[in-house]
């Protein structure tokens, strides 16, 4: 069932983070919810995710109630009568956090009578916090973003001062507002131009913000999926438990790199032959290992055919099967999420197994998508798709480089839309040059802020940003200053 209109589920990436704002670092069990900002907002809770916040709800409340850890947490001794001063000040302080507003003085009063119960049950006043803070955190107020606007002074409608808290606060750190930010909601300030252009600076410049910038990256290029990868270790002897996590570790690094420490032109996002790796990924790259342990900065060569992110292992090894390569889900993932085109879905009762072989024969990728394209009815989108991800054809179904396929030599020559490229490294660089791609680029941050795919009348902002990211040099910090000053992301549907 859709969501409510006004009301934004939480992805799985805000909800760790927001409990880890909330919290401090918790392990957490499994939370089946969404994993993009624009998915999330298409969709509600059903009864079996609700049930999943609510071990989840218990189990965080309960580390976070440890011994070690719960003082720290509440900053006073809490009594076990809903009167008491020390209960009533840490349930208002963290649910004003968990709900992203003032509690309400009867909503107060409830979650304080609630901890008092627990507590004289249970004869320990953390015992009944930890039971409130368990409900705050199954709560829909907290697993539901509530944005409904307002009218604005003059026309049209706007997100509210306090809904822009959260806006801000979901864009750039992925998490909860804090308190200096729910206080310039609260007093009016960020439905102004200066108001909000100074939270945005602080909240910029605040270490969340690199979480958050890791976390859209997730988002556009769907890298969750890096958290449960599978391959065949027997076809791919370099799979490992860990190397899901290490392709993780490295775009969130390179990520890192590009927009905070350099600053640097996000061109590079195709280009670059810069990278981090660590011991495995050394190996899977064919690159010397770093002296020490962890990750390390490392150069790709220059006349090889990695670089930029279709280098990246994570990607290449998302996008194909447990043993061997899927050049069209690699075309289709290029066309959608760096160009924003949209390739409609295979039609009923297709064969796309690619079995196409006499008995004895072998083929490679690119003869086998040759014979399926025979299909009229599948001619068209594999046209769009096929001959970028045959560019990618030099690397396995792990990411690892090849040099032919079963013994047959690998041709990666083709076309993007009429240019000409060579292999993966001269794709990059088409990729690059297609003003189109940047384009995508600051549309892809809009989406995982305002939770939606930008609508017709939204073009004139989307142009707009496009400009201003191109006007900027192209810097990933500026198109997120552009973002969040647009009219699109501060402007409310009545």
């Amino acid at each position: 069932m859709p969501a409510p209109a006004g009301l934004r589920p939480l992805t799985l990436s805000q909800y760790q983070d927001t409990v880890t704002d909330l919290l401090g670092e918790v392990s957490l069990p499994v939370v089946q919810a969404e994993t993009s900002s624009v998915a999330a907002s298409l969709s509600g809770f059903s009864p079996l995710l609700v049930e999943q916040f609510e071990t989840a709800a218990l189990a965080a409340a309960e580390i976070a109630f440890t011994p070690e850890r719960r003082s720290r947490l509440v900053g006073c001794t809490p009594g076990t009568s809903a009167d008491d001063a020390c209960t009533r000040q840490f349930l208002a302080s963290f649910g004003r956090r968990a709900f992203r507003r003032a509690l309400e003085p009867a909503e107060l009063d409830a979650y304080a009578t609630l901890s008092a119960g627990a507590a004289v049950a249970l004869h320990d006043a953390y015992a009944g916090l930890q039971a409130a803070v368990a409900a705050f955190l199954e709560s829909p107020h907290f697993l539901y973003r509530v944005e409904l606007g307002e009218p604005e002074p003059t026309s049209g409608f706007r997100y509210t001062s306090r809904e822009m808290a959260g806006r801000l606060a979901y864009l750039l750190w992925n998490g909860a507002p804090d308190d200096e930010l729910l206080g310039a909601g609260e007093r009016g300030e960020l439905v102004t131009d200066a108001g909000l252009g100074a939270a945005l600076e602080r909240a910029l410049g605040d270490a969340r913000s690199h979480r958050g910038v890791s976390r859209w990256l997730s988002d556009w290029l769907e890298l969750e999926g890096l958290s449960t990868l599978q391959k065949d270790s027997v076809a791919l002897p370099l799979m490992s438990a860990s190397l899901g996590a290490s392709f993780r570790e490295e775009i969130a690094l390179d990520a890192d790199d590009l927009v905070f420490t350099r600053g640097a032109d996000a061109h590079e996002l195709f280009t670059s032959q810069r990278t981090f790796v660590n011991a495995e990924l050394a190996r899977l790259y064919g690159l010397p290992a770093p002296a020490a342990s962890g990750f390390a900065v490392a150069s790709l060569a220059a006349d090889g055919s990695r670089a930029g992110l279709l280098g990246w292992g994570g990607i290449l090894a998302l996008h194909a099967k447990p043993k061997k390569t899927f050049p069209t889900s690699r075309g289709k993932f290029i066309r959608m999420a760096l160009l924003c085109q949209t390739i409609p879905p295979p039609p009923p009762n297709v064969n796309t197994s690619l079995d196409f072989s006499a008995a004895g024969e072998v083929l490679t990728a690119r003869q086998r998508l040759e014979r399926h394209r025979q299909n009229p009815a599948c001619a068209g989108c594999h046209a769009l798709t096929d001959p970028l991800g045959l560019a990618l054809e030099h690397f396995d179904a792990l990411g690892g480089y090849r040099a032919d396929e079963d013994g047959l030599p690998i041709d990666t020559r083709g076309d993007l839309d009429g240019v000409a490229f060579q292999d993966a490294q001269s794709l990059g660089a088409r990729l690059a040059e297609r003003p189109d791609a940047m384009g995508c680029l600051v549309r892809q941050l809009f989406r995982f802020g305002a939770g939606h795919v930008e609508t017709a009348g939204e073009t004139p902002a989307m142009a707009a940003l496009e400009a201003g990211f191109a006007a900027s040099g192209y810097r990933i910090k500026d198109a997120l200053r552009q973002v969040v000053l647009s009219a699109a992301f501060r402007k409310a549907s009545p």
